[in-house]
């Protein structure tokens, strides 16, 4: 019984190490906007070009969530223990793209809380 419970237990606390070391975490505009400034940061945006067009964070690179294909090759010449710091219009694609790097095996991933809509009218209040 004894082994039953370790061989059961060990493989357990090895996953959720694991998993725990996996995530990506939401930032405030202010939190967000003072890492990018700080940091070294690899700074993406998963609109579309014409929304990237439209508007943008200084040093972001977009990379469309729809357009699969670059998407994809894009991030698999990423670092995948480098921070990402990601965007998009609202929150909504920029959750999926963590989820998916998640599963990709990146290590930290930030989301701006509420997206470019957050960064835009956070930089009209502060000019």
């Amino acid at each position: 019984m004894y082994k039953l419970i370790i061989l059961l237990f060990v493989p357990l606390v090895c996953f959720s190490q694991i998993s725990n070391q996996r995530k990506y975490e939401v930032l405030d505009f202010d939190t967000f906007k003072k890492n990018i400034e700080l940091e070294n940061v690899i700074l993406i945006d998963v609109r579309t070009f014409e929304e990237y067009s439209d508007g943008h964070i200084k040093g972001a690179v977009n990379v469309d969530y729809y357009k699969e294909n670059f998407f994809n090759s894009y991030f698999e010449n990423i670092d995948k223990n480098k921070p990402l710091y990601i965007y998009c219009k609202s929150g909504n694609r920029s959750r999926r793209t963590s989820d998916k790097l998640i599963n990709q095996g990146f290590l930290k991933i930030y989301d701006l809380k509420d997206g470019y809509v957050s960064w835009s009218n956070n930089q009209k209040k502060e000019n």
